[in-house]
């Protein structure tokens, strides 16, 4: 899922009945000459302080409850409302939640349909509207004609929360709640964003995507990932590796075909049609990372650690055409016996099951909804609508 937050809305909630309330573009929070909010150590050195300074890059981390109340203090400074959640949604979702409403209109005489969403609001629209004021324009009245659909009614609600659900099972859900007892009891849930966890059963590993071209260029970007794990040693302590491949499938004559707005014009240091991407892997607590290469060579990356969680952060460039396979390995910790392997893919994109453990795969960006909020009373929450 991801992108940045492109539009921002007001979501309020009482009695039941959901009202949609001040809309603005992501661009119009800040830059704040500070974060927003005080960020750890680990976040800063990952994703930069730029993380707490800009409304579009709040979901730089992975970790959606840093993400929510960034959000929601930008929000606070902007309009003067403490919100008490943040929501955050994307294009694809977007589609999901249409094939239960149907089409609808929107007053550029667009059409906006399950099969076009995705596609029409993460590349066509740069093409067609190449002023970003037009597109920040375009994006509010897409998500307020969607919302306006499902306040409505009038439609299969079934289907709903079907659409819904599969948001959710795919990533592309998140919700933050600044009460305690309701973010207890979305924490582990599936749109909380946790980071990977580990047992006797399971492993998992997060591969979390940030585009570096500061453009466009990223839906160009194929991603496949992979991780295999075996048990070799006397204490059971399994070696998991993980395989993220990528390849930029633009045109060969991106860099004059598309247009400057999605190429970034070589403007912040990217030649134009060439894709930067920056590709953070993070293992269970306790892990401790091994090694990693890059197509068969040895790899110049970043290690980390993000809380107890070791992470391994490499960038690459990809030309049009070019791909690239980086591959690292983690040992994992003493939460798996010895003689036993874990199994399961959740992933959010294509990605091959290996011998052992789990991946999740993410562009860290948005977002991902819970009946814990449906019972509220007189809440007024933040959407993030990722672009």
């Amino acid at each position: 899922m991801g992108g940045i937050p492109g539009a921002v809305a007001l979501l309020q909630v009482k009695d039941g009945a959901i009202s949609l309330g001040n809309q603005a573009a992501g661009s119009s929070f800040g830059p704040y000459e500070k974060p927003v909010l005080p960020l750890s150590p680990e976040t800063t050195s990952l994703y930069g302080d730029i993380t707490g300074r800009y409304m579009q890059d709040v979901n730089l981390t992975p970790r959606f409850d840093v993400t929510g109340a960034l959000a929601r203090e930008m929000w606070k400074q902007k309009f003067g409302q403490q919100v008490d959640g943040v929501l955050a949604i994307d294009p694809v979702t977007l589609g999901y939640i249409l094939r239960a409403t149907g089409p609808v209109q929107l007053p550029t005489g667009d059409t906006l349909t399950s099969d076009n969403a995705a596609k029409l609001l993460l590349s066509d629209v740069y093409a067609k509207y190449p002023d970003p004021a037009v597109q920040d324009a375009f994006f509010a009245s897409a998500a307020s004609a969607v919302f306006e659909k499902v306040s409505s009614g009038g439609f299969d609600t079934k289907a709903f929360i079907g659409a819904l659900t599969d948001g959710t099972k795919d990533g592309r859900l998140r919700l933050w709640s600044a009460d305690e007892a309701e973010q207890k009891q979305i924490a582990g849930t599936a749109v909380a964003g946790t980071l990977p966890t580990a047992s006797a059963e399971t492993r998992e590993f997060g591969v979390y995507l940030n585009d570096g071209t500061a453009a466009k260029m990223d839906y160009y970007l194929d991603k496949k990932v992979s991780v295999g794990s075996s048990v070799c040693r006397k204490d059971g302590r399994p070696t998991s590796v993980v395989e993220v491949t990528l390849k930029n499938t633009a045109p060969a004559d991106a860099a004059t075909s598309l247009p400057r707005y999605v190429t970034g014009g070589g403007d912040f240091g990217t030649e134009p049609g060439k894709i930067k991407t920056l590709v953070a892997v993070y293992a269970p607590k306790n892990g401790i990372y091994l090694g990693a290469s890059q197509d068969g060579k040895g790899a110049a990356l970043q290690t980390a650690t993000d809380g107890e969680h070791p992470v391994a952060q490499i960038q690459t460039l990809l030309a049009p055409g070019q791909s690239t396979t980086f591959r690292v390995a983690f040992l994992g910790g003493g939460e798996v016996r010895e003689g036993r392997s874990a199994g399961g893919v959740d992933a959010r994109r294509p990605s091959d099951q290996g011998r052992a453990a789990a991946v999740r795969l993410r562009r860290a960006g948005p977002g991902r909804l819970t009946a814990a909020s449906a019972r509220t009373v007189g809440h007024s929450m933040t959407a993030l609508l990722a672009w």
